[in-house]
């Protein structure tokens, strides 16, 4: 931005509030939600039309790991009973296996992993530095000596969890990630889902639609694209949209992923490790899928077809997992059989 346009934009009269919140998704919502009810102002800029953000691909939950939503789901009356999953992962170039366990590996692999896990383990607990800025996942479970078993292990953990093959995530993006997870076994046990205890059926959606409901009268604020996040003079920034509008706050959070702003401009420029997170022009991405039949199927038939590539995905691909269930929808009950799998990455698209 050129001096001359910074200059005239400065003139522009801004809406104030003490925080300016970028992102109308859940984490956005929330924290606009724990924000006002601290008696501190926010506006919400949403570039879209709706509130939400994108939907999760995932609908249960553990009260132990996710206290935060239990929290909300109990205070908004969301709270569903889990659905029991059973049945198998599929992991290309791996035989089916339980969807809460690893897959079968030989000796040299589970030694592999166990020393992976175990160095992920001591830099968390020592927050030790052994990686730069610029450092994959890929690059960091090398490292530690993972077998070319043992990255597609950790391809398949930052592909559930990010979207992203683990070449194209930061080391220091899942490191802080596992930490916030509480540890790294946390994150797996996640993964797996394992413990789950309660559902929120269209989750993102329904927690989103309740959060917004509870904020003050034209806190958020729909079709506001900012384009450019400066700070001004002190503790003042002042945010531009492409309508026009200027917003001013003391703090500004933006409530998601950075390359979901990619032609954001932040003056000054953002630290290094978010940097390399803002260059990054690949965006993750999943789709979950059900198909549900009137009489009983073999799970095991299903992964033996994908684990030969055959129907359901083309190769490579990931799902994981499958699982058979039965739900029961409408009085009288009418059940059903479903089969449950989650595209990563590529095959999601």
């Amino acid at each position: 931005m050129t001096q001359l346009a910074q200059d005239t934009l400065a003139k522009i009269p801004a809406r104030a509030a003490d925080v300016i919140v970028v992102g109308a998704g859940v984490s956005g919502l929330y924290a606009a939600y724990k924000l006002q009810q601290s008696g501190i102002s926010c506006i919400v800029l949403e570039a879209s039309g709706r509130v939400g953000g994108p939907t999760s691909t995932s609908n249960h939950f553990n009260s132990e790991k996710h206290p935060r939503t239990h929290a909300l789901a109990t205070e908004f009356s969301l709270l569903n009973e889990s659905r029991p999953r059973q049945g198998k992962t599929v992991l290309e170039g791996f035989e089916p296996f339980e969807h809460h366990e690893q897959p079968a590996l030989d000796a040299k692999d589970a030694a592999s992993l166990c020393q992976v896990q175990q160095g992920i383990l001591d830099t968390l607990s020592r927050r030790l530095k052994v990686f730069h800025a610029e450092m994959t996942v890929q690059e960091l479970v090398s490292l530690y000596g993972a077998t070319s078993t043992v990255e597609k292990l950790a391809n398949m953990w930052t592909r559930t969890v990010f979207g992203l093959s683990s070449h194209n995530v930061s080391a220091s993006q899942f490191l802080s990630h596992c930490a916030s997870c509480g540890g790294l076994l946390t994150l797996l046990n996640n993964i797996n889902g394992c413990g789950d205890d309660f559902a929120i059926s269209e989750s993102s959606q329904r927690i989103a639609a309740a959060l917004a409901q509870r904020l003050s009268p034209g806190t958020i604020q729909l079709h506001q694209t900012v384009t450019h996040v400066e700070r001004a003079s002190g503790t003042t920034c002042r945010i531009y949209t492409e309508t026009g509008d200027v917003f001013g706050g003391s703090k500004v959070a933006l409530a998601g992923s950075l390359p979901m702003y990619g032609a954001l401009q932040v003056t000054p420029p953002i630290a290094m490790a978010a940097e390399w997170e803002a260059m990054r022009d690949e965006q993750g991405f999943s789709t979950s899928v059900d198909v549900v039949f009137d009489h009983p199927w073999s799970s095991a038939q299903v992964a033996q077809g994908v684990g030969r590539g055959g129907g359901l995905v083309p190769s490579p691909s990931i799902l994981a997992p499958l699982f058979n269930s039965a739900a029961n929808k409408g009085d009288p009950p009418q059940w059903r059989f479903s089969f449950g799998a989650t595209f990563i990455t590529e095959p999601g698209r």
